[in-house]
């Protein structure tokens, strides 16, 4: 009975081995001197619903279901923020040369989906399995290179006051949620993401 546990163990460790393998190879790092992040939506739950996502006041794109976001950017001081019926923020401090990344998830809003940012932690081998089998069945979308398909992305595009007045709409609502003392998501430069 021992062996079997043993072998079921074993199997178990090798499968999730041979995911991590797998889906590494689509995890690359950054040009030289930037930083790059992936926002990865692992969960299916309100997976029609599009999630708007910003770097500061840079819209990086419009996106629903689960998928994989790789973006670079200078190294640095970031909020990452994304909306749909709520606004969820992280603040990020990346450095040069370096690879993070974020889980995104849908949950139950009022309305229609909520969105909300999961630092990762990758000693976590339940959250590490959930994001790489999003690398693994999921084609990666490059925020830095992604054309804006949408009509209502083109405000956007074409830094329209409208897009202004939703930009500075979403700031202001994480302004009035740390000023209320809620807890502050952060990625810090350690949380650097290394290859197994």
């Amino acid at each position: 009975m021992k062996k079997l546990h043993t072998f079921f163990a074993l199997l178990l460790c090798l499968g999730f081995s041979s995911i991590l393998t797998a889906q590494e190879e689509k995890i690359t790092p950054p040009a030289q001197g930037k930083a790059v992040i992936y926002l990865v939506r692992t969960s299916s739950a309100g997976s029609i619903i599009n999630f708007k996502y910003f770097d500061g006041e840079t819209y990086l794109g419009k996106f629903n279901g689960r998928k994989v976001f790789r973006y670079e950017c200078d190294p640095g001081k970031h909020i990452f923020w994304a909306r749909s019926e709520n606004v969820d923020y992280v603040e990020a401090e990346l450095k040069a040369d370096a690879i993070y990344l974020l889980e995104v998830k849908a949950s139950f809003g009022f309305v229609k989906a909520a969105v909300k940012f999961n630092t990762v932690d990758y000693s976590d081998k339940r959250q590490m399995k959930r994001i790489f089998r999003i690398f693994k069945k999921k084609e990666l979308i490059d925020l830095n290179t992604h054309e804006l398909v949408d009509e209502s992305e083109k405000i956007y595009e074409d830094k329209t006051k409208e897009a202004d007045k939703k930009i500075k709409n979403g700031l202001e609502k994480i302004a009035k949620k740390k000023q209320k003392g809620r807890k502050v998501k952060k990625i810090t430069p350690e949380m650097v993401y290394k290859k197994q």
